[in-house]
């Protein structure tokens, strides 16, 4: 909850990693994390499979991971 915490109060996108069950996941959103990554969403995914068309003018963003 802390790394929650100290990313909300620096305004950085808060990112949980290695979600692996729906308590995990409940546990997150129940504190704030808006994004996630884990096996509950997907197995590892070799790069070349991954598509993302971002935007040319899109700002980049600073991600905090948990």
């Amino acid at each position: 909850m802390a790394i929650l915490a100290l990313g909300k109060a620096m305004r950085m996108r808060v990112v949980g990693e290695g979600v692996e069950t729906a308590e995990q996941l409940r546990f997150l959103k129940h504190h704030g994390c808006k994004a996630f990554q884990g096996y509950y969403y997907s197995v590892p995914t070799p790069t070349p499979a991954i598509t993302y068309n971002e935007p040319e003018d899109a700002e980049p963003e600073v991600i905090a991971k948990t």
